[in-house]
């Protein structure tokens, strides 16, 4: 897909003469700047003893991407993604030894 844009793209420069330099395609410009948009952080909370309770990704202050939940023992309770901090997709329980036993779709 982006070879078929690529074809149509040409330089430009932002409107005003400003340093960023972007791209222009019938009046719309966007920028290459990956810097521009924010990315998810890793995040890690622990268990009082030091074990992980819960392992994912933060954006912008809200849940994002796969996300895993620990028993205190290590093992894997549940697991799923989150979109700005809305659970989406399947969701997967485990049992105490760490197998998987349910599995809820949480939709788009």
């Amino acid at each position: 897909m982006k070879e078929f844009f690529d074809a149509f793209w040409i330089p430009g420069r932002v409107p005003g003469g400003g340093a960023d330099q972007g791209l222009w395609h019938d009046s719309i410009m966007t920028t290459e700047n990956a810097a521009s948009k924010p990315e998810p952080e890793p995040f890690e909370k622990l268990h009082k003893d030091g074990s992980p309770w819960a392992r994912g990704f933060m954006l912008e202050g809200e849940m994002q991407g796969d996300w895993e939940w620990f028993r205190v023992d290590g093992t894997r309770m549940r697991s799923g993604a989150m979109d700005r901090g809305r659970q989406v997709g399947i969701w997967i329980t485990y049992d105490k030894s760490g197998v998987p036993y349910k599995e809820t779709d949480m939709g788009r």
